[in-house]
């Protein structure tokens, strides 16, 4: 985060997705939320806004006959998501 309070991350859990923020102090982490593990999503590139108040994040979706990708907002304190924006790399 803007302010080094927190860390976001992205990883893949047993063929799933996983979102975790961890808030940073003095050299520990400790787990503020999480998002998943989720069978066939794959979150990516999480970032802070400038206020630190909210977190983008892509998130690929593999269920079903296509990919689906989209980039969520979510609060920066709770992991609520605010907003999710469809979006297709096929163009």
């Amino acid at each position: 985060s803007p302010d080094g309070g927190r860390l976001v991350v992205a990883a893949d859990e047993n063929f799933g997705g996983r979102l975790a923020c961890y808030g940073v102090r003095a050299a520990r982490l400790a787990g503020a939320w999480a998002v998943g593990p989720d069978r066939g999503l794959l979150y990516a590139h999480p970032a802070f806004s400038p206020d630190g108040l909210r977190v983008a994040v892509s998130r690929h979706e593999s269920r079903g006959d296509r990919v689906r990708n989209t980039v969520h907002t979510l609060d920066a304190e709770t992991g609520q998501e605010l907003v999710a924006i469809p979006f297709d790399l096929a163009g």
